[in-house]
């Protein structure tokens, strides 16, 4: 009996010493709100979405992927996908077809390397080194269509490798974006990043870069060849915004590396703390920008002018009207001073809400 008390007491201790607010509660986002419609939980308050998983079959091995985007409007709206008219002109398309209830890839990522950033002495950005936690095999690309001239190119990237269960510590057979995996309900939950878009924010995932550095950062899959063809449309990063933790206009690379929880691998149960550089997007899949949405993105990078940081200009951005006006004052400017222009590389990045 007296065992019983003291375990009870144990218990109720412990229980005690895990602060209310340590897990937040779901917050889920509003079905109107929510791009993607086949998604089958946004958890607003946990930067976790959670979609539909589809096998696949690469060499006669196991793969699990996501779809996201069609370019075909009759497509999307069957599939529950969002309508990405520009994805019909991405230059890097794979063919894949139907065998039983696999579809079949002709090549997959590698999920087997740790994923690794290592910042130059005495910054965050440029990184001095990098390893990407995910590689594309020759021949990967997440845009693929089926047998056919005339089917349209879905965006399809593959997750994971294998039967499992499956590494959700190290990543090593799953993208570092996985937060949990279900194969027998064939569902997968993703880390969100927050974004803005016409001054609202969006949420989204990041799944392939073209840019080794640019995979570390967004826990995605390095697809060299990525940028091949006409799809892209732009992403503007903010290098050098505020930088404090507690800051509510922290924004940019800076705060991101350095405060935002970047080194930290994404876990289920953290995924609430792993927050993202408040990047800005210029198109949504829906209103006056939708006929010309697409996935992809071309990253351009902005910086603050020192005198804009001292005087405080550097608040938050989130509409990018507003920042081509202060590019014209000369608060912000591409990398250095220089002008803004495209970084070189592309990201792949289908938005999945809006919240406001």
């Amino acid at each position: 009996m007296r065992f019983l008390a003291l375990l009870l007491i144990s218990l109720l201790a412990a229980c005690a010493a895990l602060p209310p607010s340590a897990i937040p509660a779901a917050v889920e986002v509003p079905r109107e709100n929510i791009m993607l419609a086949s998604a089958l939980s946004v958890d607003a308050a946990n930067n976790r979405v959670t979609l539909p998983l589809f096998k696949g079959e690469v060499g006669g091995k196991t793969v699990w992927y996501i779809v996201t985007d069609s370019s075909d409007r009759a497509d999307a709206m069957q599939r529950g996908v969002v309508h990405a008219p520009l994805l019909a002109r991405a230059g890097l398309v794979a063919q894949v077809s139907q065998r039983g209830d696999a579809t079949v890839f002709p090549a997959a990522p590698d999920f087997s390397p740790a994923r690794r950033y290592v910042a130059a002495p005495g910054k965050d950005f440029p990184p001095a080194s990098v390893q990407p936690g995910a590689v594309a095999g020759p021949g990967y690309t997440p845009f693929v269509r089926f047998a056919g001239q005339d089917a349209p190119v879905l965006n399809a990237p593959i997750m994971a490798v294998g039967e499992g269960p499956f590494d959700l510590a190290g990543h090593g057979d799953v993208m570092d974006r996985v937060l949990a995996i279900d194969t027998a309900r064939r569902t997968v939950t993703l880390l969100l990043s927050r974004g803005f878009a016409e001054g609202k924010r969006v949420l989204y995932i990041s799944t392939d870069a073209s840019d080794p550095a640019a995979a570390v950062l967004e826990r995605a899959t390095y697809v060299p060849g990525l940028d091949v063809g006409d799809a892209d449309i732009g992403l503007l990063v903010m290098i050098n915004g505020r930088a404090g933790r507690d800051d509510m206009e922290a924004q940019g690379l800076d705060y991101f590396i350095g405060r935002g929880g970047m080194a930290q691998p994404a876990r289920f149960a953290q995924s609430h703390r792993l927050d993202a550089p408040g990047n800005i997007l210029t198109a949504i899949p829906r209103g006056p920008t939708a006929s010309g949405y697409s996935p992809l993105w071309s990253i351009s990078m902005l910086q603050w002018s020192a005198a804009a940081k001292a005087t405080g200009q550097d608040r938050r951005q989130t509409d990018q009207a507003a920042i081509y006006r202060l590019l014209q004052q000369g608060a912000l400017s591409g990398p250095g001073g220089a002008p803004l222009a495209p970084a070189g590389f592309v990201v792949n990045c289908p938005v999945i809400a809006i919240l406001d």
